[in-house]
């Protein structure tokens, strides 16, 4: 892992609340974790890995499960691009046991409505969307007829 800087902010019932925390990239698998791990007074961003390490493995844990013992998978996505949605949906024939989906929601600067946009792709359903994650009103028009089952 190599610290990369310290960001700021995030929302909580749409408010803006204020909660440092450090940047981190894992150079390995080039992830980025930007809210795993608060600022310290000891400055020192390895007070919180093993925590976040035993986080991760537990929700790596059940999704491996889900993935493999689900009848039916909705995998949702804020952004992408086609080749990487085309690369997961072949990852994804071969590994889940299920029928399974891919929700990308891909974010527009500027536009106004939602539309959905065929990329040709069998498990994908690609929507274009204003490009504001937050918006509820976004989120409740894409998962409209969604339900969960146990």
């Amino acid at each position: 892992m190599k610290l990369m800087d310290e960001v700021g902010g995030y929302m909580e019932d749409g408010v803006d609340q204020f909660r440092k925390s450090y940047f981190l990239k894992d150079e390995i698998y080039d992830v980025l974790s930007v809210h795993d791990f608060p600022v310290n007074d000891q400055n020192d961003w390895t007070l919180g890995y093993d925590s976040f390490k035993e986080k991760k493995e537990r929700r790596v844990e059940r999704y491996l499960h889900k993935i493999h013992t689900g009848n039916r998978i909705l995998l949702v996505r804020w952004f992408g691009d086609y080749e990487g949605a085309a690369q997961l949906e072949k990852v994804l024939k071969d590994f889940v046991t299920g029928d399974f989906r891919i929700l990308l929601l891909y974010p527009v600067n500027g536009l106004t409505e939602i539309r959905e946009v065929d990329w040709g792709l069998q498990h994908v359903c690609v929507v274009e969307v204003p490009n504001e994650p937050t918006n509820k009103d976004i989120w409740d028009y894409v998962l409209n007829g969604v339900t969960l089952a146990q």
